[in-house]
């Protein structure tokens, strides 16, 4: 068997042994294969080098998903420099932050993405920009992409498996998204452990819908490199068209979320689509939130050939557990046990002793995959990464995830909830906080309060609660939710806005959110699960 990878390099290797006429990325109207991928790759790295950066720079990539993102990534990986993937869906104000907060050397856009944004100028300030092409449309000062790489070439350094490879912005309980630092060596052996027990293989064909700023789509991307599989990538604006890619194309593994395994389950329920042109289906993996146990028995029933893995992980340290298919139909509410060379913990969050089999506890993740914590937050990454709880022998630090647990006298594990006030919408953490403070800043609004109910498909609907200011308009819950589709990813926009004349305050005159709940009849708590 072949020796593990040790970083990102190792896998670009890979990429260039494969063969000139087998494609390994598709997107749109690109298609490359993977030694275009490793050529293209060491020659962008070589000219992000020869253009000032060092080593341990931050290049943003706000790019769609496809060929060109998948070489950028890897040329950050080879030049030693950290990649900053911004989900493209992200809006003006969320895009900022991240290039400010990670201290961005470089953006990396293509000329549509710059197109969506409200204020490009505002919203790239400083940063120097490169664009897939040059165009004069654009009112930013910018250099193409040919000329950067007609410019000086740098030498291309020996790589560091633990230097840091990429910073994973993720919303954390309070506040705006938090920036995760992964390195080169978690990333490249998580592609490895995943494709095992997938049993990826050169026959392979992924179906690629989630967002590399996903780390969980990231690591399809880079799992199909280890395995030697190929990958199409889809901007998909409906089911219909994720049915006709994997018909069309004969996939055979897809990676989704919840509401997109509801979505899924739904049109296989409603007869939408014939199972048996999906016969090349051989996988396919939820994370991100529980996969609900209806869609679970449709995919099985639908779909009896496919392997379902149910997965869990964060950001914080990449992949953790996954249930094998075998026991899905046994135990379909369980995420499963450790992948190789992790060890799960359930501590009571308060003592950080060992609970009992059963008894509800905080998962913490040791070994494998630990994160170097959060960027330039030092306080919060000491929270979060500590010494082992109950093993003062143990190497290196383990990560505390905030999610309640429990483990079955089998050893296989339930999620049951969060500590904190953060909510799951879609796969994606979300701050209630982040979102009341756009909601503040929308005209008409003079309070507003964020919380989230438990639906079984999304993990949460978010309803946003506001008073209307002197002057509001008259439809003041339309004004703001169209307010929110601008100013938000789709993920954060409230599913309902309740206009709420008197806000009951707390003794802190800021809204007393359970008062809150229990006045407009929802259960307790920010995010009760």
């Amino acid at each position: 068997m072949a020796a593990d990878p040790r970083h990102l390099v190792d896998l670009l290797d890979r990429l260039a042994a494969r063969g000139e006429d087998a494609a390994f990325v598709r997107g749109g109207d690109a298609e490359h294969s993977g030694p275009r991928v490793a050529r293209d790759a060491r020659a962008l790295a070589a000219a992000l080098l020869g253009a000032g950066l060092s080593p341990g720079d931050r290049v943003a990539i706000y790019l769609e998903k496809g060929p060109l993102a998948v070489v950028a990534i890897f040329a950050c990986a080879a030049a030693g420099l950290v990649s900053v993937i911004v989900n493209p869906r992200l809006k003006d104000a969320q895009v900022r932050h991240i290039l400010v907060d990670s201290g961005a050397r470089l953006l990396l856009a293509s000329f549509d993405k710059m197109l969506l944004l409200q204020d490009a100028a505002g919203t790239v300030g400083e940063v120097p920009l490169v664009l897939t092409y040059a165009d004069a449309g654009l009112a930013v000062p910018h250099r193409g992409m040919a000329e950067l790489l007609a410019g000086p070439k740098g030498e291309l350094p020996p790589v560091d498996p633990r230097a840091p490879a990429t910073i994973l912005y993720t919303s954390g309980s309070t506040g705006l998204p938090k920036g995760i630092v992964q390195d080169q060596r978690n990333l490249a052996l998580g592609a490895a452990v995943v494709g095992r027990y997938l049993g990826l293989s050169a026959a392979d064909h992924v179906l690629a819908v989630l967002p590399f700023s996903f780390d969980y789509g990231l690591n399809q991307v880079l799992a199909a490199a280890w395995a030697g599989a190929r990958v199409t990538t889809l901007d998909y604006l409906g089911m219909a068209d994720v049915f006709t890619e994997l018909r069309e194309l004969r996939c055979t593994g897809l990676a989704g979320v919840p509401t997109f395994w509801r979505e899924f389950a739904s049109w296989l329920r409603k007869g939408e689509v014939r199972p048996e042109t999906l016969r090349a289906l051989r996988y396919v993996t939820n994370s991100g939130g529980r996969l609900a146990v209806e869609d679970i028995r449709t995919l099985r029933k639908e779909l009896p050939w496919v392997q379902v893995f149910s997965m869990y992980g964060l950001t914080e340290a990449f992949r953790s557990a996954f249930l094998p298919p075998s026991e899905v139909d046994r135990r379909p509410l369980s995420f499963g046990k450790p992948v190789e060379g992790v060890r799960l913990l359930v501590v009571d969050p308060e003592t950080g002793k060992a609970v009992a089999r059963g008894e509800v506890g905080e998962l913490v993740h040791a070994g494998a995959f630990v994160a170097h914590g959060y960027w330039n937050r030092p306080a919060d990454t000491a929270r979060a990464f500590r010494a082992h709880p109950f093993d003062p022998q143990w190497p290196g630090r383990v990560v505390f995830s905030g999610d309640l647990v429990r483990e079955d006298d089998e050893g296989f594990l339930y999620f049951v909830g969060r500590r904190d006030g953060q909510l799951k919408v879609s796969g994606y953490r979300v701050s209630p906080d982040e979102v009341e403070e756009a909601l503040r800043g929308v005209s008409g609004v003079a309070l507003a309060a964020v919380f989230g109910v438990p639906d079984e498909s999304s993990g949460h609907r978010l309803i946003a609660c506001v008073s209307p200011a002197p002057g509001a308009p008259a439809d003041l819950a339309g004004h703001v939710l169209g307010s929110c589709r601008r100013l938000l990813p789709f993920y954060m926009v409230p599913a309902e806005v309740k206009v709420v004349r008197e806000m009951p305050l707390n003794q802190n005159r800021k809204v007393d959110v359970p008062a809150l709940r229990t006045q407009l009849g929802f259960a307790e708590g920010r995010g009760a699960s």
